[in-house]
């Protein structure tokens, strides 16, 4: 009836890819919460010509005749949180996790931290796969663990976008990053 509003809405990084501009192919977006998602704006014609997003999500993009795939990390911020609550009674800021990772080397000292707490994510889904630390020796600190975690989370985002750009035609190169993203991740 007359004065009845329509509204529609849409998933958080959806949303979130339309305020930073993310509606062209080429641009692709990587935003962090519990889980970390990496988003890509795609012509429908090439989502329909590859079956390389297999274990991709695809829908309709909140901007008008646009089309996203998005896959990702589906304990990002969760490994963190897990880090601290378990194993960071004493000092618990994101602030501080930094400090202490600068604390590792590159590579974290031959440490290398899987974040599959909740299964994989895209491109190489399973459900079934195990978050594990790698390569623990008698050396390794807790600066260590810490920017392993960093470094993994870094490592699993890189697949998943190295597999978006894998099937597009071509990549813009650079990438925004949400506020939340930048304050949690050391140097990507």
């Amino acid at each position: 009836s007359k004065g009845t509003y329509v509204v529609t809405g849409g998933h958080d990084h959806v949303c979130g890819a339309l305020a930073v501009g993310c509606i062209k192919p080429g641009i692709i977006l990587d935003s962090i919460g519990t889980s970390e998602s990496v988003f890509a704006t795609m012509d429908l014609k090439l989502i329909k010509k590859t079956n390389d997003f297999k274990n991709f999500s695809v829908g309709c993009h909140v901007a008008k005749d646009k089309y996203y795939i998005i896959g990702g990390i589906y304990s990002a911020s969760a490994s963190i949180e897990w880090f601290i609550e378990n194993f960071m009674k004493d000092n618990t800021s994101y602030e501080f996790l930094i400090k202490e990772a600068k604390k590792s080397n590159l590579g974290s000292n031959g440490l290398f931290f899987m974040p599959h707490l909740r299964g994989s994510g895209p491109p190489n889904r399973n459900i079934m796969s195990k978050g594990t630390f790698v390569g623990i020796t008698t050396s390794n600190k807790r600066p260590d663990f810490i920017n392993a975690i960093f470094e993994g989370l870094c490592y699993e985002s890189r697949i998943t976008i190295e597999a978006i750009e894998k099937a597009r035609e071509r990549i813009k190169k650079g990438r925004f990053l949400t506020e939340s993203e930048a304050k949690r991740r050391l140097g990507l």
